[in-house]
């Protein structure tokens, strides 16, 4: 059975600091202009031979790049964080909770958790054949330099 991956690359700017023991220049405040590999798989294409829209996929992915772009990472379940986020917030400062120290691969954890509900949440709201055609969220590849990336994908 042929098998169908459509791409979708998303660009944000964030800035973030390694905590929890990290020692390095990354233990300071910096930030990094990622870019996102975004791969969706599915069995079956629709009935206009598409597996999923491209502008369906950018409205699932907007809000998620949203809430990330231009904000500061900070790791929600380290309290000893909460005055600096207390601080960021009193100066207008845009937050963005991250479970766990916001290294790229967290950050590839949180943008497949959301992107699955978005998906999740596209197929009960506009297309239930979304699961009948076996789309899913495949991978993410992560740049956070030219360089260096991490790969999320689903097994």
């Amino acid at each position: 059975m042929p098998r169908f991956r459509i791409n979708k690359i998303v660009r944000f700017e964030t800035a973030h600091s390694l905590g929890r023991g990290y020692e390095g220049n990354c233990s300071s405040i910096h930030g990094h202009s990622y870019k996102a590999e975004i791969g969706i798989t599915g069995d079956v294409l629709n009935d206009q031979g598409i597996l999923i829209d491209f502008k369906v996929l950018k409205n699932i992915l907007y809000p998620v790049i949203e809430e990330l772009d231009h904000a500061i990472l900070i790791d929600y379940t380290d309290r000893d964080q909460d005055e600096f986020e207390e601080y960021l917030s009193k100066r207008g400062q845009k937050i963005c909770g991250i479970a766990g120290n916001p290294t790229a691969e967290t950050i590839c954890l949180f943008l497949a958790e959301k992107i699955q509900n978005g998906i999740a949440q596209y197929s009960d709201g506009f297309d239930p054949d979304v699961r009948r055609r076996g789309i899913r969220l495949d991978k993410i590849k992560l740049f956070e330099t030219n360089d260096s990336f991490v790969e999320w994908f689903h097994e």
